[in-house]
């Protein structure tokens, strides 16, 4: 059965559109660290990469259910406030979360890899988060962007859409969204 939520006054929906966003614009940034540790097999790098995924996929979880969830420059803060917060809505995912934190790095690089895939599962079967790879990753980002700066124009609050473009003529008539696509295109 789907939740039904109370309408939000359009500015709360606003400063809540933003704050996913940028939800979103961390684990696309988590994504890309991951994958490039990976590569790197930079062993620690991956590790809190991963760590940071999944602790950011709880915050989306609880922040598009309405709750917030604040964080900061204080990891070990964050966290202990972010088990808290959860641990009032569901108990065994908060503790399931605490489980998956407290695991040591692995050693190796399989030992890493099978880690990460551990807490992948953790973050889209359990936190329900999306963002499970790269591309889905800066598609999620883009198109919660897209959407807050539509509304925002219409409303007559944003500025220019001009930005994120790049300098040579051919993305001339392209939005900074199709050319975010674009390059998601090309990669493929």
């Amino acid at each position: 059965m789907a939740e039904v939520s109370a309408p939000l006054p359009l500015i709360d929906w606003l400063r809540h559109q933003r704050r996913m966003n940028e939800l979103q614009l961390e684990l696309m940034a988590e994504r890309f660290d991951l994958d490039g540790a990976l590569r790197a097999e930079q062993l620690e790098l991956a590790w809190w990469a991963v760590t940071r995924i999944v602790a950011a996929s709880a915050r989306f979880y609880l922040y598009s259910r309405g709750i917030n969830c604040s964080d900061g420059l204080d990891w070990t803060g964050n966290t202990r406030r972010l088990l808290d917060t959860l641990a009032t809505i569901d108990p065994e995912l908060a503790e399931e979360l605490w489980q998956f934190l407290l695991r040591p790095v692995p050693l190796t690089m399989d030992g890493v890899r099978r880690e990460v895939a551990v807490g992948i599962r953790i973050a889209s079967d359990r936190f329900l988060t999306k963002q499970v790879d790269r591309d889905a990753t800066v598609q999620q980002w883009a198109d919660g962007v897209r959407l807050l700066r539509e509304v925002a124009q219409g409303l007559k609050i944003a500025g220019a859409d001009k930005w994120y473009l790049s300098a040579d003529d051919s993305a001339a008539g392209l939005s900074w969204y199709d050319e975010v696509m674009a390059q998601l295109t090309a990669r493929s």
